[in-house]
């Protein structure tokens, strides 16, 4: 029988202590998630687009600014490499969450895989 804090008698605190931690990991790698977007759209939206005298967001696609000779792309460069450190330990985070959940679980490694390509392929060009 559990005791009031959720774990058995016969369970250490140390057992615990451990599924804190691992609580408290999960949520900071799922929390990554909505950071790496908000910091996509400032980074793209707010910094490399206002290098480009005359770039018009409403007409021009965003990729043009990661083209090479673009204004914006040396800055761009280092926040994609922070956008897919964010971006992957998100789906570390979904990978831990859905314990029993196959399709989740390829979900979170699809999450990952295409954080990392992403990544490659706008930094390679």
């Amino acid at each position: 029988m559990p005791t009031a804090e959720g774990r058995h008698p016969h369970q250490g605190r140390a057992a615990h202590t451990r599924s804190v931690r691992g609580g408290t990991l999960r949520r900071v790698l799922l929390a990554a998630g909505p950071v790496s977007s908000l910091l996509y759209v400032v980074a793209t939206d707010g910094l490399a687009a206002s290098r480009w005298d005359g770039y018009l967001r409403a007409e021009q696609m965003v990729s043009e600014l990661f083209a090479v000779g673009s204004p914006g792309r040396e800055v761009l460069v280092p926040f994609t490499w922070l956008y897919t450190a964010l971006f992957v330990a998100f789906g570390a985070g979904v990978w831990m969450a859905v314990h029993g959940n196959r399709a989740l679980r390829i979900a979170g490694g699809l999450l990952n895989r295409t954080g990392c390509g992403t990544s490659w392929e706008r930094c390679t060009r």
